[in-house]
């Protein structure tokens, strides 16, 4: 609760407006998968790219009424703060006749029991690799493997939520090391590339 995470700490509240759309095409973050079981919502570019997707975020709107969803899209014509959830989402909380509001929201830890996990790109080989890390119960800061040398190299991040080693990463199988935005670190062994896009599971999960 006391970690400086600058605007994203976690008790910091953002303010925005509050809409609704019916996604037609796959979510940016590439966590489609989720619309089964929990709320998703697409949020303003500004954030989305500070690092926000697949984060877990707490909405309040007007009348003081609340929805827990997950971001799983971005919202490129958005201001900042602002958020569109799916219609269910919206429906959930609001009358959809009203169509726009003003809404606060917060990020909140993702209710999970189960270890992060690791998603390759099917295309994925020694010489270049693209890994998703998911379940986190906080927004992802950053992904690093060991290299030979034992040297933990940073992966740059994408907008559709992958992590991109452009010269591969070796034979693997892979140790990561998993930062979240308020400073947890989890360090997995032995990962190895799965090319029929299975989550390999990590071995624990941010504390919450």
């Amino acid at each position: 609760m006391n970690y400086d995470a600058g605007e994203y700490s976690i008790s910091e509240v953002h303010t925005g407006e509050g809409t609704f759309y019916d996604r037609e095409s796959s979510g940016a973050a590439n966590l489609d998968f989720m619309e089964a079981s929990y709320y998703t919502a697409a949020m303003n570019n500004e954030d989305y790219m500070n690092g926000l997707a697949g984060a877990y975020i707490e909405i309040t709107d007007k009348d003081g009424d609340k929805i827990n969803v997950v971001i799983t899209d971005r919202l490129p014509e958005g201001k900042k703060g602002d958020i569109d959830l799916t219609r269910k989402a919206f429906q959930a909380i609001e009358p959809e006749v009203t169509g726009r509001m003003n809404i606060t929201w917060k990020i909140i830890p993702f209710p999970t029991t189960e270890p992060i996990s690791y998603v390759f790109k099917p295309t994925s080989t020694q010489y270049w690799a693209e890994v998703q890390v998911r379940n986190g119960r906080y927004p992802i800061k950053k992904l690093e493997y060991k290299n030979a040398a034992g040297q933990y190299v940073e992966l740059e991040r994408q907008e559709y939520n992958y992590f991109t080693a452009p010269s591969g990463m070796g034979e693997g199988p892979y140790t990561f090391r998993v930062t979240d935005f308020y400073g947890h670190v989890l360090e997995d062994t032995g990962i190895a590339i799965n090319k029929e896009e299975i989550p390999v599971q990590g071995k624990a999960n941010f504390p919450y």
